[in-house]
């Protein structure tokens, strides 16, 4: 997520990666929050994209399987304040202020659930010619 800040010229206020509910195979959410109203993410597929690729250049049993058995990220925009909400509900659940960090990585799909959603983006496939006809 460093490199993506630095590629699209961005600042997260945070970030966290959950997988999707009720899908199968199920697809990864890349959720974030900007740093401050003006911050804009101008180009979303363009983020999904390189994130996809990092994430296969960093992990290579996701490259592996991307594309035959996992379907693309999809990408959440979070309104401001979302994570500020997470860290109070871990405050409430009993983590101490000085442990407290944030996941950027969650297996619970629920983990974000009740935050507000600005935006959702899906990558768009490039389209696939299967043939063409010949005069």
């Amino acid at each position: 997520m460093q490199a993506l800040q630095q590629e699209f010229n961005l600042k997260l206020e945070d970030f966290c990666l959950t997988l999707s509910e009720g899908d199968f195979p199920s697809h990864y959410w890349v959720n974030i929050e900007l740093s401050s109203s003006e911050e804009a993410l101008n180009n979303p597929q363009a983020f999904l994209k390189r994130f996809d690729d990092w994430l296969g250049e960093f992990n290579h049993p996701y490259a592996t399987v991307r594309l035959s058995q996992v379907p693309p990220p999809r990408l959440r925009l979070l309104a401001p304040g979302s994570f500020a909400i997470v860290r109070q509900r871990q405050l409430q659940r009993g983590t101490s202020d000085s442990q407290l960090k944030i996941p950027h990585i969650s297996e619970d799909r629920r983990f974000l659930n009740g935050l507000t959603v600005l935006q959702e983006f899906q990558m768009v496939s490039p389209e696939i010619r299967t043939s063409e006809k010949f005069a």
